[in-house]
């Protein structure tokens, strides 16, 4: 299972952007530096946000703006170097490839389509839930005879994964970067993808 802004693609500034403008449209503008947009990912998105005491309604008004703002966009982004190998090559040795995203499900999976990258069983959005933690257990549940492994790039990627009992990976080319995930407990840090590859297929032998 694979988070996908900072993992598989590099969305940063794109995200921070169309976050912000998202936040500005109902009154927020704390977020407006790259640092106190960062730190939201310290746990999860939007329990972040909560935490903040952002109510519900607004956060949801926040999350259906920044889908309006990715939309379109995202095809100027581009997969990290070396990604696309990995997944082929993961989806060759039989692996079953997920993405669990704080992203919005349909504008991930048309960029994906648009890629080529048609190897993932499924995208899960936070349309599709905003806990990472339960969206991880819905596909273990439905997989029950496989090892699940979460990647992300972010210390609230790697607590969510670990919470809900995956191998955890961290890959230092996203957000939070190899000294932040280094602090982690994070089962693995992946410097570059074939890193990634060799990390997961090692534990998978």
């Amino acid at each position: 299972m694979f988070d996908f802004d900072g993992t598989i693609c590099d969305t940063l500034n794109l995200f921070h952007r169309s976050f912000t403008a998202g936040c500005h449209e109902v009154g927020i503008t704390k977020y407006d530096s790259l640092e106190c947009f960062l730190g939201l990912f310290d746990n999860n998105l939007y329990e972040s946000l909560a935490y903040d005491c952002i109510d519900e309604s607004t956060i949801q008004k926040v999350q259906r703006l920044l889908g309006k703002e990715l939309c379109g966009k995202l095809n100027n982004c581009s997969i990290f170097d070396g990604l696309t190998e990995v997944l082929c090559k993961l989806k060759q040795e039989g692996c079953l490839l997920y993405v669990i995203t704080s992203s919005i499900s349909s504008v991930v999976e048309e960029y994906l389509a648009s890629r080529g990258l048609d190897m993932f069983s499924d995208v899960l959005g936070a349309d599709s839930g905003t806990s990472k933690i339960d969206k991880i257990a819905r596909v273990v549940k439905k997989n029950p005879k496989y090892t699940p492994y979460y990647v992300g790039d972010t210390v609230g990627d790697i607590l969510e994964g670990n919470k809900a009992g995956c191998i955890t990976v961290g890959v230092a080319w996203g957000w939070h970067g190899a000294e932040k995930l280094g602090n982690t407990d994070a089962d693995i840090v992946s410097h570059e993808p074939l890193d990634l590859y060799d990390g997961i297929s090692g534990i998978h032998r």
